[in-house]
């Protein structure tokens, strides 16, 4: 799947139909888009040099206009699997999106296994990116967030700056059941929207705990069957004039928790 293609920008309609791939290197200004989550199904077959994990991913942080949507991915995880399955990882700086990807069967060995994820290293500020209307569905092992937004998140990850963040991004209408992981996360963040997500039978329902965040609007989301905590702060970090408001809290312990990771 795009193994001749080049890096010039380019828009690909994939038909209805199942594809496989051991992953799809993004470009700046690729937008690939399926035909429905119930149209386009895309298989990710692990790499034989061990070296791939997510059916699409990009290297380059200055990368914008990038576009996953419109199809599901099956990582091809099982119960118990503890190996790093993800779905889609895109590095970028702005204007990069995923919309409508329906995701099964990632795994993670770690709390760092992202499944749906849109990180900046570079030393510049991102903004704008998105993730909307996705569906995280059966994925295995880990506790790390299913769907996160982030700038340079850790002090040994490559190329990390902590004096940039990301701007103006948003996490809303998506939703997250059964993933032995939680729900949205936003790492090194200012006016980031988390809103009308559900989160049902995860481990916690959103996740803050790398970085400094700033003006982050968590609205709307409910959050059902939390076996930990509905909303979590953590890691002795800065979290300032957050607005918390109109989030649903169903069967859980403790809705909202400060931990020092």
């Amino acid at each position: 799947l795009f193994a001749s293609f080049g890096k010039q920008p380019m828009t690909v309609h994939l038909a209805a139909g199942t594809y496989s791939t051991y992953g799809v290197k993004m470009y700046s200004g690729w937008q690939i888009s399926g035909a429905g989550i119930e149209g386009t199904r895309v298989n990710y077959t692990k790499d034989s040099s061990n070296t791939v994990f997510s059916s699409f991913y990009t290297a380059n942080d200055s990368a914008v206009n990038q576009l996953v949507s419109n199809m599901t991915i099956n990582c091809g995880g099982v119960n118990g699997e503890r190996r790093y399955l993800s779905a889609i990882q895109l590095r970028g700086m702005q204007w990069n999106t995923i919309t409508r990807v329906k995701v099964l069967n990632c795994s993670s060995p770690s709390r760092e296994g992202f499944i749906l994820w849109i990180i900046c290293c570079g030393a510049y500020n991102s903004n704008h990116n998105a993730i909307t209307n996705c569906i995280v569905d059966s994925c295995w092992g880990g506790g790390t967030s299913a769907i996160t937004i982030a700038h340079a998140v850790a002090p040994g990850y490559p190329n990390a700056h902590w004096n940039c963040y990301d701007y103006n991004s948003t996490m809303t209408g998506n939703y997250i059941r059964y993933a032995h992981i939680g729900g949205p996360g936003g790492y090194q963040c200012r006016s980031l929207t988390i809103a009308n997500n559900t989160m049902v039978d995860c481990v916690y329902g959103c996740n803050f705990d790398s970085g400094d965040n700033y003006g982050t609007i968590v609205d709307g989301n409910t959050i059902t069957n939390s076996t930990s905590w509905g909303l979590v702060l953590g890691g002795g970090l800065i979290y300032d004039s957050f607005i918390i408001k109109n989030n649903t809290f169903t069967n859980i312990t403790v809705a909202f928790g400060v931990r020092n990771f």
